[in-house]
């Protein structure tokens, strides 16, 4: 009953007639079944106003090809242009179009071929600069699926921007060695310990002061 309904539904989508309608060789269907095999898919992104603008194209297309595209809709061939066909669609989903060859029937139903491809998702904060700081997270991706209001991006990155302060906070310092002159450390020592340098001058004086009293004292006692 399924595959009767849905032979129904692709006679009046593709319009063809009864009579027009033939069932497949062998042969044949290894050929349609290669030229659906053919068809490429691919998808082009158009960035403008911070707005991403999806365009799938269907190439290597046939005369004798039909294209369902996600949303439901048969293509005819007559919308071909040299063998392809473009659609725009949203982005952030996984979308499947289905290739119908209407040349022959096949076990009674038209031969036909899936063809699934991913659209990313444009993230639109992505070049605000709030994200300078964290290019690497999905929140500031360029292709991301996070979608959020103004309220919650801005509180999403003020607890971006906690945990980064608090991990530089708790991050050990790394002291900056910077090679000084001799007479640089000589100037900060004595800056430093200005006491000892001058009880250690007092005390070269004082050293300097007994034995030279005691020189003294000797020339003194060989004169007498």
């Amino acid at each position: 009953m399924k595959k009767i309904l849905l032979f129904c539904l692709c006679m009046i989508a593709f319009p063809l007639t009864s009579s027009a309608v033939n069932y497949c060789s062998g042969e044949e269907t290894i050929n349609e079944q290669e030229y659906l095999n053919n068809v490429d898919v691919s998808y082009s992104v158009n960035v403008k106003n911070n707005t991403a603008l999806y365009t799938i194209t269907l190439k290597n297309l046939t005369n004798n090809m039909v294209v369902k595209t996600p949303d439901g809709k048969f293509i005819k061939s007559s919308s071909f242009k040299n063998g392809r066909y473009s659609f725009n669609m949203n982005g952030g989903s996984n979308v499947r179009i289905t290739i119908y060859s209407k040349k022959c029937l096949a076990l009674g139903e038209f031969i036909n071929i899936y063809k699934d491809i991913n659209i990313p998702s444009y993230n639109k904060y992505y070049t605000r600069k709030e994200c300078n700081d964290f290019k690497n997270n999905y929140i500031c991706q360029k292709w991301s699926n996070y979608s959020a209001d103004e309220k919650t991006f801005k509180n999403d990155i003020k607890k971006l921007q906690d945990l980064q302060d608090k991990k530089e906070n708790n991050s050990p310092k790394e002291e900056v060695k910077v090679n000084k002159k001799w007479y640089q450390v000589l100037r900060e020592v004595v800056a430093k310990f200005w006491w000892a340098v001058i009880i250690l001058v007092l005390g070269v004086i004082g050293i300097y002061y007994v034995i030279w009293s005691k020189n003294k004292k000797k020339q003194f006692d060989f004169k007498v």
